[in-house]
């Protein structure tokens, strides 16, 4: 979402807009959003993990919030478009439970590999939930792949999408002011504003054709064509995927007990790089003894040192 509103900030300024025009604006008990996005990132943190049995709950409130404070700004330009996308997946959401269906194939062709071995173990992911047959309003879910192969994979539902298009409308007003609409689409005569474009300055029609080869280049990378993977090697992939795949590997020695068998699947690591993954696994599972014991236990069957490096 963040990417998204970057894009519209980056067309207002292309257009003439102005960052200062937002400070100036007058959104009626702003506190509301505040509080709204504060709920959601307390939710999202290490800190809201704690209170997992009420995360659903959390989250719902804070969509209420949002969407209080867009019925009570309702008549800025694209803030319905915005709450209507809210909306949505608020009713989504609510019908299953206080978590965001998702589709795990979306899931798994945007990369997201952490959230689709959450899926299959436990059915749930932070705030989203595995997509199945009891699902209600699926079509509501998370079931649009967008970013894949950038660094911003991601699936959004369609409230997401409005939601983005509501901020695109209302970034380019505030930012352009009255006049954020050409005079032509203002006047009912889109052709006559797609005529127009050809008189624009050399600068201005290789920023705005720069901006539209990014865009087509995103859709047919994301949408259209994405790039998928099959049978990468394990020291390829990213940083969490690696430490998502060696702790597969941990529980599965802790069930078999075949050293020789581990080693095969870790065989394209370096031990130095398996020792510094489980080192981080360690820390990151702090209390949870089992799983820190069948990593330590792995380390031990492959004769590996868990000294930090440098010690």
């Amino acid at each position: 979402m963040i990417f998204f509103v970057i894009v519209s900030l980056i067309v207002a300024l292309l257009r003439g807009g102005s960052i200062l025009r937002l400070s100036q604006l007058h959104i009626r008990h702003a506190y509301l959003i505040l509080l709204g996005l504060a709920l959601q990132l307390f939710v999202f943190s290490p800190l809201g993990a704690r209170w997992e049995p009420w995360m659903g709950y959390l989250y719902l409130a804070s969509l209420v919030l949002l969407l209080l404070a867009v019925a009570l700004n309702r008549d800025l330009p694209g803030i319905r478009l915005l709450g209507l996308g809210l909306f949505l997946n608020l009713l989504v959401i609510a019908a299953n439970g206080g978590l965001m269906p998702i589709s795990i194939e979306a899931a798994r062709r945007a990369g997201l590999f952490d959230v689709v071995a959450a899926l299959q173990a436990t059915g749930r992911h932070t705030n989203v939930a595995l997509m199945d047959e009891g699902t209600r309003l699926w079509f509501l879910g998370d079931t649009i792949v967008l970013g894949y192969p950038l660094p911003s994979a991601h699936v959004f539902s369609p409230g997401d999408i409005l939601v983005a298009l509501g901020a695109f409308v209302f970034l380019q007003w505030a930012m352009l002011g009255p006049n954020w609409l050409p005079h032509y689409l203002q006047e009912g005569r889109p052709l006559a504003y797609l005529l127009s474009l050809g008189r624009v300055s050399w600068v201005k029609g290789a920023a705005i054709f720069g901006l539209g080869l990014l865009l087509g280049w995103l859709i047919i990378g994301w949408v259209l064509w994405p790039v998928e993977y099959y049978d990468t090697d394990p020291p390829d992939l990213r940083r969490s995927h690696q430490e998502a795949y060696i702790s597969l590997v941990a529980d599965s020695f802790g069930l078999n007990g075949d050293v020789q068998l581990a080693r095969e699947r870790l065989q394209d690591f370096d031990d130095e790089e398996i020792g510094d993954i489980i080192l981080t696994l360690l820390e990151r599972e702090g209390e949870d003894l089992a799983s820190s014991q069948r990593l330590r236990d792995l380390a031990q069957a492959l004769a590996l040192s868990l000294a930090p490096s440098g010690e």
